[in-house]
Formats: C-alpha cells, structure tokens, sequence
C-alpha cells in the first residue's frame, strides 16, 4: 500500500472501484458487529452512519457492476464517454470515503480503553485513507 497505481486501461480503475466498494461496504458491518459483541454501546446516530456508509457504498458497488458488466460492449479504449463514467464513479466513491473517514474518527471516541477496538478502527482509517489517496491519484491519470 505504499505504491501509487498506474492507470493502464480504464478496466483496471473499474476493477480497482469494483472491490474497494465492496470492502468498503462490508466495513460499517464489521465495525457494527465488532462494537456489539464487545458492548460499545455505540448511540443510534452512529449507527444510523454506520447503516448510511453501508448502503451507500453497496449501491455505489451494484453502479460499479453494472458499468463493468457492459464495459465491453461499451467500449474497449478510454472515449470521452467512458471517461466521463469512469470519473463520475470514482468522484461518488471519494464523497463517500470522506464521509467514512468521519464517521471513523468519531468512531475512536468510542471504547478508548479497548486496545483491540481501537486497532480496528485505525486499520479501517489506514485502508480508507489509502483508496482516498488511490482514487484521487486515477482521477489524476484518466482526467489529463
């Protein structure tokens, strides 16, 4: 994770969208589980966050699948309108990182005594980090 992507077709930041949505969708759930079974106690509003950053990023993954599963027909080269879908995309995947890099920060408040629960929380901040900084360089690479 200390390497930055190079864009070699517009198929790989598709793929790169298709599994960082899904792992980031299955992250709230982890969280959620992780905090239940070691009675965080988190308070609704979290947890409404949570659910939020879940299904946003999971209909975020069903767009990405969908795109990806016609991408052949669509086109096999970077056109202006391959482009322009591919770069809506990922612009909707950062919107949404921030907003999971908020909630993961409100997140550390929570069990601060909890060695084990904060580690996941700040694994989870690194990960979200990373595709911010991943999807902000492919933005670069495909906008020039």
């Amino acid at each position: 994770m200390y390497c930055v992507s190079i864009v070699t077709s517009i198929k790989c930041v598709i793929s790169e969208l298709n599994m960082w949505t899904e792992i980031s969708c299955e992250h709230p759930v982890f969280l959620e589980t992780v905090a239940k079974l070691t009675d965080k106690n988190l308070p609704q509003e979290i947890i409404m966050r949570l659910d939020n950053m879940n299904r946003d990023f999971g209909n975020l993954n069903g767009s990405v699948k969908r795109y990806y599963g016609q991408f052949n027909e669509i086109a096999q080269y970077m056109s202006p309108s391959v482009i322009n879908i591919t770069t809506k995309l990922c612009n909707r995947f950062l919107q949404l990182d921030r907003e999971a890099i908020s909630l993961l920060k409100d997140l550390k408040s929570y069990g601060t005594e909890d060695n084990i629960w904060q580690t996941l929380v700040e694994h989870i901040t690194h990960e979200q980090k990373y595709m911010y900084r991943l999807f902000s360089s492919l933005l670069k690479q495909i906008s020039k």
